[in-house]
């Protein structure tokens, strides 16, 4: 039998469910990894239930879910290896980075892999902005689907990319062509990184503070999933000519306590909000701002696709003016305001499509927020002077 090198070495296989791995990494390490004379690492418990792989010289490979991460979290390990790294956040990742201590391989190292995504997923820009190496590869890479020594695709190869091509827009070309590029159909696809997203939209003392609020609790799988519903409030200020800047987000799931939030946003160290603009439905929320901490709310109803329009005329107006600003540091919102999109043939009232009800809660608190502007806007339309003034 072959014997592992390094004894007593730990290894971490993770990914952001413990369930999502078991007809995943796992079933691809038992069947490729786990053979011949290392066979005896699938041995006792089944693979939805299997905890660690142990080999003969005590190295262990544990298996574990970021949905359980305190489990992980107090022990020590050489490699970590993430799967699916576009479904985790940055915060996930620097937290697992510092349990890379157990100094038993002549290197300790954190691996991810993943699928593409928008060209704003913190882990293309990490890339990019500080040199995070990135190891490109192809499906030609991958020795199930294309035979390297004829050179020619297997018939699972075949399969798959005839399934592949069938795909449209950024789906195909993320996972066809392996490029990180934005959702078509996108909602808001006037939003511009370089003019919508500055530092130029940092806190102004002297201008009154404002909240924009969308209550949440749930985590459910996280950013990207349906069941993630964060608590959101984003702290902005209304500009001399009309325009809004937003520089500084609050996002939190699980947390049942309202006055918690409130005091950690006020914590930030901005005045306290002139008025707060929050959701009708969320009467709690409303009755504590107001009746606990004297923060006055705006609670009107914001349909869907005119608040939209709003939002997107203070992103760009018909006068090229640009009067909505997003601060760098609010990571979170960019992320949504990007890659909100529509559902494809599912038209709402007025004729515009529906919203694909995925990562819009900091788009939503902005809504919130923008359509007290919508009578403004129109003055501005008519009166163009007010942009040079």
């Amino acid at each position: 039998m072959a014997q592992p090198w390094y004894p007593q070495a730990r290894a971490l296989i993770i990914r952001k469910t413990r369930k999502s791995l078991t007809e995943s990494a796992l079933q691809t390490f038992e069947d490729y990894v786990a053979v011949g004379d290392y066979a005896y690492l699938k041995a006792g418990a089944k693979r939805e239930g299997r905890r660690k792989y142990t080999y003969t010289n005590g190295s262990e490979i544990i298996v574990e879910g970021l949905d359980r991460v305190g489990k992980v979290m107090s022990t020590e390990f050489d490699m970590i290896y993430i799967q699916e790294g576009i479904e985790v956040e940055r915060a996930d990742v620097d937290q697992l980075d510092t349990r890379l201590r157990n100094n038993r391989l002549p290197f300790q190292q954190l691996v991810m892999d993943t699928n593409p995504g928008g060209p704003l997923h913190w882990i293309k820009k990490r890339v990019d902005e500080s040199g995070m190496l990135m190891l490109n590869s192809t499906h030609e890479d991958n020795p199930i689907l294309y035979d390297p020594a004829t050179q020619q695709w297997t018939a699972k190869g075949l399969a798959y990319l005839s399934r592949l091509d069938n795909l449209q827009g950024a789906e195909k070309e993320r996972l066809r062509h392996g490029k990180w590029v934005s959702s078509a159909g996108l909602v808001y696809a006037n939003l511009d990184y370089n003019l919508n997203i500055t530092e130029e939209a940092e806190y102004q003392p002297g201008l009154e503070t404002l909240w924009f609020i969308d209550d949440g609790y749930a985590h459910g799988d996280g950013p990207g999933h349906a069941s993630y519903h964060p608590r959101v409030i984003l702290v902005a200020q209304q500009t001399a000519v009309g325009g809004i800047n937003v520089f500084a987000e609050y996002y939190r799931t699980l947390e049942h306590d309202y006055g918690a939030s409130i005091l950690e946003v006020r914590d930030y160290g901005y005045p306290k909000p002139e008025i707060a603009h929050i959701d009708a439905s969320a009467t709690v929320f409303r009755a504590t701002l107001q009746n606990e901490y004297d923060i006055f709310c705006d609670h009107a109803q914001r349909p869907v696709e005119e608040s939209t329009k709003v939002v997107r005329r203070l992103i760009c107006d018909q006068n090229n003016q640009r009067l909505l600003k997003i601060h760098p540091r609010c990571v979170n919102l960019s992320r949504e305001m990007f890659s909100l999109h529509f559902q494809p043939n599912v038209q709402a009232k007025g004729g515009e499509a529906k919203h694909v009800k995925v990562d819009d809660h900091g788009p939503d608190a902005l809504r919130y927020g923008l359509w007290h502007l919508r009578y403004s806007l129109k003055e501005y339309e008519e009166d163009e002077d007010i942009f040079t003034a």
